[in-house]
């Protein structure tokens, strides 16, 4: 698959940013659509606890040790986590989960990982172009 071009999308009446439309499969196969944003400073996704226990996130999937993440307590959900369905690609993410989270964070080691992402900040907009381990998955 060739590459897609999106505009920047505006959360809540925050400054527009890179930010798709996105799909999330829980373990337990609920899916819940939601706006995520493209985070490159954050090594892993995020989502908050709330919608990580909708999504099926039993307190035994936190491993016991707590990770410092912007200054605020989050557990990590390393084990079979939710998906994520963006441009007919489905991808396994494994997200730190914390109380109160605003957004759906999507990471570089588990979602961009598999995208080469550019920023073209002067047309508010940004390329994900698959990379080919995830071209050859999908096909």
């Amino acid at each position: 698959m060739a590459f897609k071009r999106f505009s920047y999308l505006d959360h809540a009446g925050d400054t527009p940013s890179p930010s798709l439309e996105v799909v999330l499969q829980g373990v337990n196969g609920v899916s819940h659509r939601t706006l995520a944003l493209i985070d490159t400073g954050s090594e892993w996704s995020g989502l908050s606890k709330e919608l990580a226990d909708k999504l099926g996130s039993p307190a035994e999937l936190y491993p016991t040790e707590a990770q410092d993440w912007e200054g605020v307590t989050a557990r990590s959900w390393w084990q079979e986590g939710p998906t994520v369905s963006v441009m007919g690609y489905v991808i396994g993410l494994s997200p730190l989960i914390r109380e109160g989270l605003p957004v759906v964070v999507l990471g570089r080691l588990d979602f961009l990982v598999h995208f080469r992402f550019t920023v073209e900040q002067a047309q508010c907009a940004f390329v994900l172009e698959p990379t080919d381990d995830l071209v050859t998955a999908h096909e």
